[in-house]
């Protein structure tokens, strides 16, 4: 068995593979459970590992991604790891998946910084609005610049979580069950969130409450009225079918929705030889093809929202403006915290 060393970013060779095509084949046939298996059902037959990959989400760019890497791993092992997909949280939510991750039941999960935060205080800042400029463009070409990557990727090792790829999928839309196309209209209501603290710091700046929960609840708690409202990407608008719950989406322009996916080092190290950092260098192979899949696939996304009924609208410049004034200085305060955080907060605004 390997045993393995600390600062996976700074030691593995990120491995040069060909770049797949955005629109993968899928040889495979679905489990009981619903998982897509990657290659075909003869060749992951001979697989000596598989990786259990879990994601909230369908039919979108973070499966396709999840394909992609699938691929990738298969290639570079020749065969010896086969990956299979879990999506919409089959296998259970943040909380079983991270257990999962670190106990080794868990290979490979896809989640958003929020359900991070718990382990890793640093992860509250990708939810600061503002953090970012530029859209999902501005974000990713930070999360690609080798700096900022192997900083954000390694950030959860000592949690024996090993991050491989960082990507801004979708920006950040709010919907509420009322109306909230002007800031005021926030006021009072409860908001779903990934767990990170500052969600719970800015919702309160607009007048509203942060409620933690796990993507798939959000269905249930919409029509209990635990929540009025959520802030998500589209993808989950659109994998959830919440145009059958309140068709208008508000795009506050404030920030992202950023993506890690991360492996399981407790499963890792029961690896033989050098297979684990094969495996590591093949799942990061594909992180730009992963961003620009998400880019090409938002058109799509917005068109299958508006079919449904949906529509996107903006505030008027006089609220984003007061919403802007109203987060002025969040991102200086909350990594005020620790030498970390305020660490991250300079690298990733370029300081």
């Amino acid at each position: 068995m390997a045993v393995l060393a600390k600062k996976w970013s700074g030691r593995i060779e990120v491995i040069t593979t060909e770049k797949f095509a955005p629109e993968l084949r899928r040889f495979a046939t679905a489990t009981a459970l619903g998982a897509t298996l990657l290659t075909s059902p003869l060749a992951a037959q001979d697989a000596e590992f598989t990786i259990r990959f879990a994601m909230p989400t369908a039919n979108d760019c973070n499966e396709r991604a999840g394909e992609l890497m699938g691929e990738a791993i298969f290639e570079a092992t020749n065969g010896r790891v086969a990956t299979e997909i879990y999506n919409r949280h089959q296998l259970g939510g943040p909380s079983a998946m991270i257990s999962g991750l670190q106990l080794g039941t868990i290979q490979a999960y896809l989640g958003v910084p929020g359900y991070f935060a718990g382990l890793e205080e640093r992860m509250n800042l990708l939810s600061v609005p503002f953090i970012l400029d530029g859209g999902m463009d501005g974000a990713n070409a930070v999360f690609q610049d080798p700096e900022v990557n192997d900083y954000i990727l390694s950030m959860m090792e000592d949690n024996g979580i090993i991050g491989v790829q960082a990507v801004a999928v979708n920006p950040v839309l709010y919907l509420a069950t009322s109306d909230i196309s002007t800031l005021d209209g926030f006021e009072g209501l409860n908001f779903k969130s990934d767990g990170a603290e500052v969600q719970e710091i800015f919702l309160s700046r607009i007048g509203a409450t942060a409620v933690p929960m796990g993507t798939g609840d959000i269905v249930p708690a919409l029509q209990a009225g635990t929540i009025d409202g959520v802030g998500s990407g589209i993808a989950v608008l659109n994998a959830f079918n919440l145009h059958s719950i309140a068709t208008q989406a508000v795009n506050l322009e404030d920030t992202v929705v950023p993506v890690f996916i991360v492996l399981s080092e407790a499963w890792l190290n029961t690896l033989p030889d050098d297979l684990a950092d094969t495996v590591v260098a093949a799942a990061r192979s594909t992180q730009a093809d992963y961003a620009q899949l998400c880019t090409d696939d938002l058109p799509n996304m917005i068109a299958q929202w508006e079919s449904n009924g949906g529509e996107i609208i903006s505030f008027s410049d006089e609220d984003q403006a007061r919403y802007r004034e109203m987060m002025a200085g969040l991102a200086e305060e909350v990594s005020a915290r620790n030498p970390e955080m305020e660490e991250f907060r300079r690298l990733l605004q370029g300081e």
